[in-house]
This record gives structure tokens, C-alpha cells and sequence, in this order.
């Protein structure tokens, strides 16, 4: 489980990553959209920011659920080992 949360973490990473290399993007097209319209409407590239933002919340949330799950299992196990060794 803790290689698990490793693998999510490089994840939230990756997708931290472009989340921060799409923001000049985006803020460029909106400033393009602007010139064109006479009403601007940046929702779509705001939902984006909020739905990516979301995602990457999650995936920190499932490692550290992982991480939790993992030490409660190990703690598990040690009780249940030293019991064996009485």
C-alpha cells in the first residue's frame, strides 16, 4: 500500500505539473476571447481550474488514505505477531 501512495503521489505531481503549465494557457486565451468578444465568459476555462484542482485534491487524498491504511495494517500485524511470540 505505501508503494501504492508512492505511485499516487507521483501522480498529484504530474498532474500539479500541467495544471500549472495549462494556467498561462488559459489565461492567454481568455485575454484572446476578451479582444474578440465584447462579453467575455472565462467560465470554461474557470470550471477547468476547479475540476482540475479537484482531481489532484483527490489523488493527494487516496495516498493518504493509503499511508493510513498501510500503518494500521502494520500495526495490526506487529499485535498480531507478538502475541505468536508471547
Amino acid at each position: 500500500m505505501r508503494a501504492r501512495a508512492g505511485e499516487y503521489d507521483t501522480e498529484y505531481s504530474n498532474v500539479n505539473d500541467a495544471i500549472v503549465r495549462m494556467t498561462p494557457c488559459s489565461t492567454s486565451c481568455r485575454r484572446s476571447g476578451r479582444a474578440r468578444s465584447p462579453t467575455p465568459t472565462p467560465i470554461a476555462s474557470t470550471s477547468c481550474a476547479r475540476a482540475s484542482g479537484t482531481i489532484r485534491d483527490l489523488i493527494h487524498e487516496i495516498a493518504e488514505a493509503l499511508r493510513t491504511t498501510a500503518s494500521s495494517l502494520e500495526e495490526t500485524g506487529q499485535g498480531i505477531a507478538s502475541q505468536f511470540r508471547g
